[in-house]
């Protein structure tokens, strides 16, 4: 049947109970369940992209200019194996550990390849006649000439495989189709673990899942941080803190201080009214002339001077 071909085994199907140990086998496809419940666990500590906005604002309220970040650049020691290796380096001037060569910067590979003269190499090699043909015809190949027993013993295993995969008794084992679970079927499928999901489903789910997720261009570059932590986000955050939890020290203390010098005036006020009496009586009157004398008592009082002609005419 030449539809067999198309389908896959359900016995290599991973479930959402064998996730764990399954996931990185390439050889077998997860349930739909499987990979949503995959895409909950990797994205469920993730911080929204409003959360860290909202980070991002408040660090950019309480910090300082800051200077710029100069990174030195560092050559890439690639151990002791790399001796007498050719050195290659990037635009950029980093050294890197691979190199290619051209077989045309080589001389004499491309002949030796061709002619199969080896007699300039070492362990030279015994090849049949065909190892010098580019192509063999189904001419060059009689019946009988190549046995089942002249081929490798996973060739033959191979073999074995397909012809009883294409016997009835094994389609049970395969899965089929019509389980297929498309990009609109997945949100009424994601629960089934007998189903499995394309690649279509798969990468609607992770987009669907990682969207309003924060990214780098919505968190910005943290060498754009105003703080002296500029590594990552969490140690920018603790020094900003440190620094607010000190101004407000220092803030608690000065209203502590002038709460105690309000407290002084006060007193002295008082104790200067409880001293000195306002005008009262004729002394209240603007057009009066007093003067504050005291009593003997530690205590003063007003008395109106009275002038007589003679001085109010000196005046």
């Amino acid at each position: 049947d030449t539809d067999i071909a198309d389908m896959q085994i359900k016995g290599n199907m991973v479930n959402t109970a064998g996730w764990a140990d399954g996931k990185t086998d390439d050889t077998k496809y997860p349930s739909a369940a499987a990979v949503n419940n995959a895409i909950t666990d990797a994205t469920k500590d993730i911080a929204s992209s409003t959360t860290v906005k909202q980070i991002q604002t408040d660090l950019e309220a309480a910090e300082g200019e800051i200077d710029a970040l100069q990174t030195d650049k560092q050559d890439k020691n690639m151990g002791p194996e790399a001796v007498n290796h050719v050195v290659i380096t990037d635009q950029s001037g980093n050294i890197t550990s691979a190199a290619t060569i051209e077989a045309t910067k080589v001389s004499g590979l491309a002949n030796v390849a061709k002619t199969g003269a080896y007699g300039d190499l070492s362990g030279t090699p015994a090849l049949g006649t065909l190892a010098s043909k580019s192509t063999i015809t189904s001419a060059e190949i009689t019946d009988g000439t190549i046995a089942e027993a002249d081929l490798n013993a996973t060739i033959n295993a191979s073999l074995d495989k397909a012809d009883s995969a294409v016997q009835p008794s094994a389609i049970t084992d395969m899965q089929v189709k019509a389980n297929l679970t498309n990009a609109t079927e997945w949100d009424a499928d994601k629960s089934s673990d007998t189903k499995y999901p394309s690649n279509a489903a798969v990468n609607a789910a992770i987009t669907s899942a990682t969207s309003g997720l924060a990214t780098d261009s919505k968190m910005g570059d943290l060498s754009s941080l105003k703080t002296d932590v500029k590594t990552n986000l969490v140690g920018a955050i603790n020094e900003v803190d440190a620094n607010a939890d000190a101004a407000k020290t220092a803030a608690d203390t000065a209203q502590a201080d002038a709460t105690q010098a309000k407290n002084d005036a006060a007193e002295a006020k008082a104790e200067a009214e409880a001293k000195i009496p306002l005008p009262d009586g004729e002394c209240s009157n603007p057009t009066a002339k007093c003067v504050l004398v005291s009593n003997g008592s530690n205590s003063f009082e007003w008395e109106v001077i009275a002038r007589g002609t003679s001085e109010a005419g000196a005046q």
